[in-house]
């Protein structure tokens, strides 16, 4: 019993460590508020007394007054929340974090992942069938097809994008119908979403999704600024 308890004990614990990471992408990714190849993350790792470790990552964005400063940062306030807490008590620890700092979700996102990591590894099972899910029953999810230079480069990446059934793409440019009307023609029989990044008004947004309903668009994302709640 006794033998156990420490184990169990040891399997609670968790030491929290994290790096920057730069990571760069094919091609530039550009949205109507910028875009850029290159990007800072934080990994963060989570180890337990036995020496399983869980692994997330934060993906800040200005756009949320986020950055990898302020993961770091962040990291190191919710540290004791972590280093003392139940690495199996996964609901206990995330409403811990969120009582202890508000707002910084990308930091604390990283560390439910790399909780929810470690978990998973202890039982050797992947996280979908700790929750009761199958992989053939779950909604699908789309791949991004950020705003390119030409039309012709903006083709040959939906045409790089085969494999997927779904595609989002990125629209809050001057040229938004040439946008959509390429894309449909790569890809006739593909679900289509868009999201404009909160660049439209509300006349071009109304006007722009009578236009994307007839090309077959499912939704838009993000039309108007978060701030423009008359609209």
């Amino acid at each position: 019993m006794g033998g156990a308890a420490r184990r169990r004990s040891a399997a609670g614990v968790m030491r929290l460590a994290y790096e920057r990471v730069v990571v760069h992408t094919a091609t530039p990714f550009v949205i109507a508020r910028g875009g850029a190849s290159e990007y800072t993350r934080v990994r963060v790792t989570l180890t337990d007394g036995d020496g399983v470790q869980g692994i997330g990552e934060a993906a800040p964005s200005t756009f949320y007054g986020e950055t990898a400063d302020t993961v770091v940062a962040a990291l190191e306030t919710l540290r004791p929340v972590i280093e003392n807490g139940d690495a199996w008590a996964l609901e206990l620890l995330e409403a811990a974090l969120v009582r202890t700092l508000r707002g910084n979700a990308a930091a604390r996102m990283a560390v439910s992942a790399a909780a929810h990591d470690l978990v998973g590894k202890r039982l050797s099972a992947p996280l979908y069938r700790l929750w009761g899910l199958t992989p053939s029953a779950t909604p699908l999810s789309s791949f991004t097809i950020a705003i390119a230079p030409t039309e012709e480069e903006l083709a040959r990446r939906v045409e790089q994008a085969a494999a997927y059934p779904v595609l989002k793409v990125k629209l809050g440019t001057d040229r938004d119908d040439d946008i959509i009307r390429t894309v449909r023609a790569a890809a006739p029989g593909k679900t289509i979403r868009v999201d404009a990044n909160a660049a439209w008004t509300p006349r071009h947004a109304l006007a722009m999704i009578e236009r994307l309903a007839r090309a077959g668009v499912e939704f838009v994302e993000q039309p108007l600024p978060p701030t423009d709640l008359d609209g």
